[in-house]
């Protein structure tokens, strides 16, 4: 593109303040950080919900046991997001991106030009995610019909995998040309210095997930228990969760939580990073996983699960290892043997998955790319 073009002029709404460092892991924040540079923003809208909506959303959730989110209310989510919408319209943006919101998004997308930024679709995630599938079927078809709309009315949905891209082409019926796959980057204020890896022993290996179960956690546990029964020297680091009641690992550190606002906190992660040999997060259930983003900023390669959007970060034998969904903890513990064993594969591995950090898993590679596409979309429609 002829490099005077002036700058777009975008807007930002999310489901709370784009600017939090906590909302959705930060990813809002880093999108709109990389695109600072490269646009003008006419408004970002700190405030989506009206505080009536947020109090009673608040107050459903609690005396229904989680049963009940009003915002899967057609009304509610109308009345709800009035005023909002009204900013985002008054600042008249060339396009608002819609982060990962389609009760706003489906709404929005009737009023102003439309770019939906999302990690998966309604249709691909309802028969996908247990907790999705515990839902009343009122719910799931409020969650698909919302999705729908929302992909239907905009302007241009982009995705960070090729499952949930795939989903908005072959379930909603979006035309390809206005859902696009674009990768994401890791969620780091300062982008690490990374660097290709070496191994030495014991192997380190890091887990990085809140959610224990679903991510796969007691089968990491296990596999280093049965690595190291067969004399494998390995040590895990396990952040994001701490058991109740300790119980002694060999092998493993439980760290807890870890707030990348906290100093001390983002100090130690970045530091298991940096000592760390292996990515491993067997999770059963993802539509994308920043933290693969992440370990990749380190030349860390990953041994995960094939699974949702992971392939789409993960390349499997070139930057890491994606095994089958049924796969054990003793398949596992051979990937990860199997890998450490060989220094030449790993080590080619490192290399390729910093490289792929630098040129494609980063939120610099991302913004060009959304700025790219954004032009490309509007001149096709004669609007540039």
């Amino acid at each position: 593109m002829p490099t005077d073009d002036p700058k777009l002029r975008l807007a930002v709404i999310a489901n709370g303040d784009p600017l939090d460092v906590n909302l959705w892991s930060g990813t809002p924040l880093h999108m709109v950080e990389a695109l600072r540079p490269l646009v003008d923003f006419v408004h970002i809208e700190p405030e989506p919900w009206a505080p009536w909506f947020t109090l009673l959303r608040r107050a459903a959730m609690k005396f229904s046991g989680g049963k009940l989110d009003i915002i899967w209310s057609r009304t509610l989510t109308r009345l709800g997001s009035s005023a909002s919408r009204g900013r985002v319209v008054k600042a008249a943006p060339d396009a608002t991106l819609v982060i990962s919101n389609s009760a706003l998004g489906r709404l929005l997308g009737h009023q102003t030009r439309t770019i939906n930024l999302a990690d998966t679709t309604g249709p691909s995630i309802l028969n996908y995610y247990p907790e999705i599938n515990r839902l009343s079927t009122r719910i799931k078809q409020r969650i698909v019909s919302f999705s729908k709309d929302n992909v239907s009315a905009a302007f241009l949905n982009s995705y960070p995998s090729f499952w949930a891209r795939d989903s908005a082409i072959e379930d909603i019926g979006v035309p390809a040309e206005r859902a696009v796959q674009i990768a994401w980057g890791a969620n780091f204020k300062q982008f690490p210095q990374g660097s290709a890896r070496q191994l030495s022993s014991p192997a380190r290996l890091l887990f990085v997930g809140i959610d224990w179960l679903r991510k796969g956690g007691p089968q990491v546990v296990e596999a280093v228990r049965l690595l190291r029964e067969k004399g494998v020297a390995v040590q895990l680091d396990v952040v994001g969760y701490r058991p109740e009641t300790e119980t002694a690992s060999d092998g493993v550190t439980y760290h807890g939580r870890l707030y990348k606002n906290r100093t001390d906190h983002l100090a130690l992660l970045e530091s298991l990073y940096q000592q760390a040999h292996l990515f491993v997060l067997p999770t059963l259930y993802e539509c994308l996983g920043i933290v693969f983003c992440e370990a990749a900023a380190y030349g860390l390669p990953s041994v995960s699960l094939r699974t949702g959007g992971v392939p789409s970060v993960v390349k499997d034998g070139e930057t890491g290892l994606l095994l089958d969904v049924t796969a054990s903890p003793a398949d596992l513990a051979d990937a990860i043997a199997g890998l450490i064993g060989d220094a030449p594969r790993y080590e080619a591995m490192s290399r390729a998955v910093l490289a792929d950090s630098h040129e494609r898993l980063n939120w610099d590679a991302w913004s060009h790319s959304m700025i790219a596409t954004i032009r490309q979309r509007l001149a096709a429609t004669g609007k540039a």
